[in-house]
């Protein structure tokens, strides 16, 4: 409560309960069919047959039904349907088509790569000769790979006293190794024979009358030593020391296992090029330069073909590398749409340069300021390049502070800088999209296209994606080139891939029903035909799954189809199938039979299923009076479109009468009133809900009440809250009673509410909920009449009263 300093007047507005509205729709319908392009697995609201063509196509022969949308859309919005979801399904195998646009790309460099997975075995004094952009003269590099050696100086070869010994280190063979002898050895013959059979990792050779030990290892990693603990005659015999083996002359760590780093650093005797390490046992050896002139040769070298995949071939670079600069695929809106439709579409793709100002004179340098005359054509995002004899420098514009800009990335002004009277050019790009006719389709031609993100509302993935109407959506692949934008194309080029893949099975059919879900305003929906498109047990299982989503949703109806030849008794009759072969039974399920005849596209009198006409008439029904009526009779029945019915059947005929206790719904045809819906029965096993009228009350009245209603979540659980809750849910269904859709004259005949301590005790309270408890007197509709006729002896019974 405010306190009052000072004499005044306060004013303050009390919320005691939100205004009633509706704000609900009651008649969107819904569509489940195949058709020839579209998303998959989406509902997309439509308002009319020509926006629905746009994203979902015509009639398309070797479709189920000849594509049953487009017939169904005319029946729908020709009953007075209004709005309605449609949801596409599609065989299994289908493919979207599309197409990449590359960019004209960047020069390359000459290069040439290995095959082989290092490391590999080279020899010691192998060769690679080479030459760097076709240089005049060649480099050779050697492969350097020695072992470690001990060489005797002064061997007497005297003998030695036995089991005397020769102590060693290889580096190769871990820990020491000891040569004993027999003490017969007296030559150098015997002394190396007597080494090398117990030597291991080394061997011991001649070296002009003196013993040399060197390790098998031939290299830089090659290592001995001979230890001190070897006994003194031996080494005086064979004159040696007590020290480490002299290492060789090395460039590698060991020649029979040649690594791939080691290849790198051996590669960089070649100036003007670099070698590069893959990481996957490879190398590549690249040119420092780009263009047609840029190469990489081995000329010679024994070195070469041992590593595979080197050759003595030139290897050039090229003067452009196209690169993937714009992904495309068919869509609807922003949604892949699969099918072979798209195959039929093309694009093209169109640079544009535009003069549009001239750089501030500029000194040369590396700079990401650049200032210029005007930058009343440009803007941040913008792609600009200026051209100095053969130099080109391209950018992104990152920010404009008056007339100078500011670059994402550097550019190198050349020599002698800018003189101010270059050109600065805008590079933009434009898209035709065209159809299967060679037309344009609307709202191509996409013009003034950027390729980057910086440009906000500009930049290509916006504008394009951006149009629900465009049949294709982009991906940007920003390649790393100087000119990102897609080459232009001499010809519109075809989108390619798009598959409709495999007759579409119930399967298919049934995996897209929970679609629906992602409509929460729709609230009828049918899959026209289905029983007939897919016939016996097929047929069969995609009507109980239907039922089972209407169910589980509990706030929407489906309508069902007979099949179509269903006649009215026998053993393929409209209540044995309901009833038997079908089993269907819900109150969110109605049936209606039979099938409808009017004019087609080609004004000849064909046979339509008549969901899709059920669905108009209610949301007809509901405009002319309100949800409480009954979408059937002579004056809301009327099925306006229709010229005959597949099978006529009688008011009151003994056919009627086996059938509409099962729930179907016939339609009549009524000399004078027209062809009309005779029937509004749900297939509630328990009568209850047994009127659609009813069900569509409570389906309506479950939303309108969760939206006004809505604003109680998070206030306290106490009697003033409880209280607005009962004020509003008056509000809506007084007005309900006086409109007629709930019966009586007074609230307390029509209605109930309660909400109050008797159901909401300390212990709901205390879980969080709130409890309402609500009670519907639904007006009934009149299915059936009496009337009694009799003689009216009133007049005569009064005369002779008065003659006594």
């Amino acid at each position: 409560m405010t306190d009052f300093l000072s004499p005044g007047i306060k004013v303050t507005q009390i919320r005691k309960g939100p205004v009633v509205f509706s704000g609900i729709a009651t008649a969107i319908g819904g569509f489940l069919v195949y058709t020839p392009k579209g998303p998959v697995g989406k509902p997309i609201l439509v308002t009319d047959a020509s926006s629905a063509q746009l994203v979902f196509g015509d009639r398309q022969a070797g479709l189920p039904g000849n594509s049953r949308l487009s017939d169904s859309l005319r029946d729908f919005f020709g009953e007075g349907g209004a709005s309605c979801y449609v949801v596409r399904y599609i065989g299994s195998g289908s493919a979207v088509a599309g197409r990449t646009l590359s960019s004209f790309g960047s020069p390359t460099a000459g290069f040439e790569k290995s095959s082989a997975v290092f490391p590999v075995a080279l020899s010691d004094g192998d060769t690679f000769i080479g030459k760097v952009d076709g240089a005049a003269l060649a480099t050779t590099i050697t492969v350097n790979a020695k072992p470690a050696t001990k060489t005797g100086t002064g061997a007497t070869y005297g003998a030695v006293t036995a089991s005397h010994k020769l102590i060693l280190t290889i580096g190769s063979i871990p820990g020491t190794q000891t040569i004993t002898f027999a003490g017969t050895e007296n030559t150098e013959t015997l002394f190396l024979a007597q080494i090398n059979s117990q030597l291991r990792g080394a061997s011991a050779v001649d070296a002009a009358g003196q013993i040399k030990i060197q390790t098998d290892v031939r290299g830089s990693l090659a290592s001995g030593s001979i230890s001190a603990s070897s006994d003194a005659d031996v080494l005086t015999s064979l004159g040696l020391t007590a020290t480490a083996f002299t290492a060789g002359s090395n460039n590698v760590g060991t020649v029979d296992a040649v690594t791939a780093a080691e290849i790198v650093t051996l590669f960089g005797a070649f100036t003007g090029s670099t070698t590069t390490n893959n990481g996957d046992g490879s190398v590549t050896w690249t040119s420092g330069t780009t263009g047609v002139l840029s190469s990489v040769q081995f000329t010679g070298g024994t070195a070469v073909a041992k590593i595979a995949g080197f050759d003595t071939s030139l290897h050039s670079g090229t003067s452009l590398s196209p690169a993937p600069a714009v992904g495309m695929t068919a869509s609807s809106g922003s949604d892949p749409s699969p099918g072979t439709w798209a195959n039929y579409y093309s694009t093209k793709a169109v640079q544009v340069n535009s003069n549009v100002t001239n750089p501030v004179a500029t000194s040369a340098g590396v700079t990401t300021q650049l200032a210029v005359a005007s930058v009343a054509r440009l803007a941040v995002g913008d792609q600009i390049s200026i051209t100095k004899g053969l130099d080109t420098e391209r950018a992104v514009i990152q920010a404009i502070n008056g007339t100078t800009l500011t670059l994402a990335t550097s550019i190198t002004v050349p020599g002698g800088g800018y003189a101010g009277t270059e050109n600065v050019v805008l590079e933009t790009w434009s898209l035709y999209v065209y159809d299967n006719n060679g037309l344009q389709v609307f709202p191509s031609p996409f013009t003034n296209l950027r390729s980057s993100p910086l440009a906000g509302a500009n930049y290509f993935v916006n504008v394009i994606n951006g149009s629900a109407l465009t049949p294709i959506n982009v991906t940007d692949l920003a390649p790393a080139v100087s000119d990102p934008r897609p080459a232009t194309d001499a010809n519109p080029v075809l989108l390619s891939g798009g598959l409709d893949g495999a007759a579409p099975l119930a399967t298919d059919v049934i995996s897209q029903i929970s679609a629906f879900n992602q409509a929460s305003d729709i609230n009828e929906f049918s899959c026209p035909g289905a029983a007939t498109d897919f016939t016996g047990a097929n047929g069969v299982t995609i009507l109980k799954a239907l039922e089972t989503a209407a169910l589980t949703r509990a706030d929407v109806m489906v309508i069902q189809d007979l099949p179509k030849g269903t006649v009215a008794t026998g053993g393929s009759g409209a209540k044995t199938y309901v009833q038997t072969t079908a089993n269907l039974a819900s109150s969110y399920e109605a049936v209606y039979w039979p099938w409808i005849k009017r004019l087609d596209q080609n004004s000849v009198l064909s046979t339509f299923p008549p969901s899709p006409f059920i669905q108009g008439i209610i949301a007809r029904t509901h405009a002319n009076k309100n949800i409480g009526q009954a979408p059937a009779g002579t004056a809301y029945g009327q099925v306006q479109g229709a010229v005959s019915l597949e099978y006529n059947i009688q008011e009151q005929s003994a056919e009627y009468n086996d059938m509409y206790p099962a729930g179907v719904n016939a339609i009549l045809n009524f000399p004078g009133d027209g062809i009309c819906v005779f029937g509004s029965r749900t297939l509630d096993p328990t009568g209850e809900f047994g009127q659609i009228s009813v069900q569509t009350v409570f389906n309506i009245n479950k939303r309108i009440v969760k939206q006004q209603t809505r604003f109680v979540n998070f206030e306290n659980n106490n009697p003033a809250t409880r209280a607005q809750v009962v004020r509003a849910l008056t509000s809506l269904f007084r007005e309900q009673r006086k409109a007629g859709i709930l019966q009586g004259t007074k609230d307390s005949e029509a209605f109930f509410i309660i909400c109050d301590d008797s159901n909401n005790g300390p212990t709901v309270i205390a879980s969080g909920k709130l409890v309402c408890r609500i009670g519907l007197a639904v007006s009934r509709p009149v299915e059936f009449q009496d009337y009694t006729f009799e003689q009216d002896t009133r007049a005569i019974d009064a005369a002779l009263a008065a003659a006594q």
